[in-house]
């Protein structure tokens, strides 16, 4: 038998779920090394299987509960976390609901992504807010000093959801969203900061007008940025943007700006 460390590392480039499940199934032993790389990237999900990534392991909210009850150190595997809202039904709260409940279990997380897909074909039509303590779990999630990633794609959230982020953040990814003002905005956002997570990857794309009371926020964060990718919504907030530019003028070293549609040709 292989020393445990080489079948970690064998195991490491199973990229796929089927493989590693089948891995899981093949000896005790295998079972053990090949969950740890089972559980890092999961797929949560409410009612219907989402169009997962092979390497992404697709879960409804109640049996990821079951399995981190009954093998609580499942846990501690769990690197990467997709949420997937889905549609606006019946169905919806109670599985944003119960997400509170996870969340605190996965002290390990690097990256987490929100994201809801059905908005791509209903953009900025009015959406229920996310229950409040929804928003708390998230916001307690982003502050772990573990994260790296956080990805919200067709969602609207509160400006606050990122108020007291740890130095830690360095790939923000906004997508399709939109993001609303905080009842207590402006000496909130003021005395945070200082205390600015050193992004280096930030992608805008699409945001709603809501970019007013994003961008001064965003542009303190971003004393460090090195790539930054921009997608207007609407063609005016070029100028917008300008206080992100001032801000990483010494670190920025790959720009992406898509004006798509808006872009004319002028005769000379």
């Amino acid at each position: 038998m292989l020393p445990v460390e080489i079948l970690d590392y064998i195991f490491s480039y199973l990229l796929d779920v089927d493989s590693l499940e089948a891995t899981t199934k093949a000896h005790p032993l295998f079972s053990r090394i090949a969950e740890r790389h089972l559980y890092a990237n999961i797929a949560l999900h409410n009612y219907y299987v989402p169009e997962c990534l092979n390497w992404q392991l697709p879960l409804e909210v109640g049996q990821l509960s079951n399995l981190l009850s009954e093998r609580p150190h499942i846990a501690n595997y769990v690197l990467d976390l997709t949420i997937d809202i889905g549609e606006d039904d019946n169905k919806l709260f109670p599985f944003l609901e119960a997400i509170p409940s996870i969340l605190p279990l996965l002290l390990k997380l690097r990256s987490l992504r929100l994201l809801r897909l059905s908005s791509l074909w209903t953009l900025f039509e009015e959406f229920p807010n996310l229950p409040e303590n929804l928003l708390l779990s998230l916001a307690k999630s982003i502050q772990m000093p573990s994260m790296k990633c956080v990805d919200i794609y067709g969602v609207a959230i509160p400006l606050s959801l990122f108020h007291q982020c740890c130095n830690t953040v360095e790939w923000l990814v906004l997508n399709l969203c939109t993001i609303s003002e905080p009842d207590n905005s402006a000496s909130e956002v003021e005395s945070s900061s200082s205390d600015c997570p050193p992004l280096k990857d930030l992608w805008i794309i699409e945001v709603d007008p809501s970019l007013e009371t994003l961008v001064p926020y965003i542009a303190d964060r971003c004393r460090q940025l090195r790539r930054f990718r921009f997608a207007p919504f609407y063609v005016e907030p070029l100028d917008l943007i300008k206080p992100i530019f001032e801000s990483c003028s010494n670190t920025l070293t790959v720009l992406n700006i898509d004006m798509d549609e808006f872009c004319k040709v002028y005769s000379t």
